[in-house]
């Protein structure tokens, strides 16, 4: 045989291995010397294959490789004191495989730099194991692929492997590649993922158009998700509106909640459904570009009286879906049976109630006015107002998740003390909170689960461009990312609209008839509404000083009313003095 190392001693015939095998050990040790010892038999060709085990270990150097052939007995225990002592000898050297079991046995060291034997070492510490256990070689891109051991499990590893890509090997945007089924890696140097300054809305996109039954109308993109380490653009940013039925929009000011709601706006209108819009007039004009979209009697944005008269008519459109439910005795409107006659009529309908902060604020009724003073009759009936309208919503979101109706809640800050509970918090499955750095006790308001929300990475946050609009959200039924809304300008919102053809309407305001009905306490806002007109006449009437004929300030008018029942109280006590 070639290999100077291994033998073949004929057999003789009647050899027998399990009566001979010490009798033929000691025969091939006395004449092939005392480092020789029997490998293997050989049945097939009837032959004794012996080895000869050197009584040091030795070394063939082949340049980048070096085999070592192991002393005999030489155990997995002996593996440190070996590397120790021929990485001495071979200064560059290291070991990467150790395998005392084969006859003869083997290690292999191999040469590489002082980064490449720091990766090896990290990724061993990291998976608990010997640096040895890891095959190791250089990648053109500055990177590793590594060849991981049997004991490598996904759950336990991966993020720990991460941790050596980004923190120990390379640096934020590094990241790690692996087949569990193959047990081979790559460590793969990468800048860190971004967006774009600006994400244009896709107005050229496909259109999955309502039907009644359907689901996949639902699915509305509405932006980018951070991209995957290595890749340049992110998958699309979805809320499937069918499986989370109601949104909690958080965001302080100019975080790009406005672009945010023009984006479901759009992509809603797009697709079918009906558009109801509430909020204050001071904001409303945020909304002025689609006011001809809005559903007739679904714009509540010129008082708090038609905010409430329009959210009582959804909740009774809600009411009177869910009676027909009942009728064909299914739990969801998309269970309907096609033919339904009141099915084909069902459209989604889409709430958007912005600045909800504002709109449930109690008013404070002033003191000291008489109670039919037209300034504490108007606190106080736009407080009526304002419960009706909180009230109505609470409702919508607890009892009307099954009849097709999506209600979008949008404020800076959502707690207990700005009307928004935790009940109400949980009656609202996507969450959505903008801005690069939100507060943690914001984080806490919107997610039920914070931890489980990745942040903006820093790299994002410190650039003012790129992380303007980026947030980030916790859907139902998704995995919670960081991602960046869509941007366009209301004129190309409006002419992705036309293209659709999607129907404008007349009367978004709520009728008098409406108002009426719902909002008992309170006459229209309309300028022409008479009750109107004669409220604020006595209420500047009111505010004439008799004395002087000039107008006072409420605080003057308060002190005045507060003497006038002093002197009224003295007149009192006279006359009953007198008597």
């Amino acid at each position: 045989m070639s290999n100077p190392n291994t033998k073949e001693l004929k057999l003789p015939a009647k050899f027998d291995p399990a009566k001979h095998a010490a009798i033929m050990e000691r025969k091939v040790k006395e004449e092939l010397g005392s480092d020789w010892s029997i490998s293997h038999i050989d049945k097939q060709r009837w032959r004794l294959v012996a080895v000869r085990h050197t009584s040091m270990t030795s070394m063939n150097d082949e340049g980048e490789t070096v085999v070592l052939e192991l002393a005999n007995g030489t155990k997995m225990s002996d593996a440190p004191a070996i590397a120790a002592r021929f990485e001495k000898m071979k200064p560059g050297y290291y070991l990467t495989k150790f395998e005392p079991f084969l006859k003869p046995g083997r290690a292999t060291m191999q040469k590489f730099d002082k980064a490449t034997k720091r990766a090896r070492g990290a990724v061993a510490n990291a998976l608990g194991v010997q640096p040895w256990a890891i095959v190791i070689n250089n990648r053109s891109d500055g990177g590793y692929d590594l060849e991981l051991p049997d004991s490598y499990t996904p759950s336990k590893h991966d993020e720990k492997l991460e941790e050596v890509a980004t923190d120990i090997v390379g640096g934020p945007g590094w990241f790690t590649r692996i087949d569990p089924r193959s047990l081979e890696a790559s460590i793969i140097p990468s800048d860190p993922p971004t967006f774009s300054q600006l994400i244009p809305y896709p107005t050229d996109a496909k259109v999955t158009a309502f039907a009644p039954g359907s689901k996949e109308w639902a699915k509305i993109p509405l932006g980018e998700r951070l991209p995957a380490p290595g890749e340049k653009h992110g998958e699309t940013f979805i809320i499937d509106f069918e499986s989370g039925m109601n949104s909690q929009v958080g965001g302080t000011s100019n975080s790009g909640k406005s672009v945010f709601l023009n984006d479901i706006v759009a992509g809603v209108l797009a697709r079918g459904a009906e558009l109801a819009i509430i909020d204050t007039p001071a904001k409303a004009v945020d909304f002025e570009w689609c006011k001809q979209y809005v559903r007739p009697e679904g714009w509540g944005c010129e008082s708090i009286d038609e905010a409430a008269a329009v959210m009582s008519k959804i909740y009774a459109e809600g009411d009177k879906r869910a009676k027909v439910l009942k009728e064909y005795g299914v739990q969801n409107w998309t269970q309907l049976p096609a033919d339904a006659q009141e099915a084909a009529k069902m459209r989604p309908i889409f709430l958007i109630m912005d600045e909800v902060t504002g709109l449930w604020a109690l008013e404070t009724v002033p003191k000291g006015l008489e109670k039919d003073h037209p300034m504490r009759i108007e606190a106080q009936d736009a407080n009526t107002a304002k419960e009706i309208l909180k009230l109505k919503y609470s409702k919508t979101a607890a009892e009307m998740r099954f009849v097709g109706i999506k209600l979008v809640l949008s404020s800076q800050v959502a707690s207990t003390d700005t009307g928004i509970g935790t009940a109400l918090r949980t009656n609202h499955q996507n969450k959505i909170l903008l801005g690069v750095n939100p507060t943690e006790g914001n984080r806490k308001l919107v997610f039920p689960d914070p931890a489980a929300v990745p942040k903006v990475p820093e790299h994002i946050r410190s650039n003012a461009k790129v992380g303007k609009g980026v947030g980030t959200a916790a859907n139902e039924g998704d995995e919670a990312c960081v991602f960046k809304p869509y941007y366009a300008s209301t004129q190309e919102l409006g002419d992705f609209l036309k293209k659709f053809g999607v129907p404008t309407f007349e009367g978004q305001r709520p009728t008098r008839a409406t108002m009426e009905q719902f909002v008992p306490t309170s006459g229209p806002s309309d300028d022409g509404d008479e009750t109107a007109k004669r409220r604020k006449k006595m209420e500047a009437e009111a505010m004439i000083d008799p004395e002087t004929g000039e107008k006072m300030t409420p605080f003057e008018y308060a002190n005045k009313q507060k003497r006038l029942s002093v002197r009224k109280g003295d007149a009192d006590e006279m006359s009953g003095e007198n008597q």
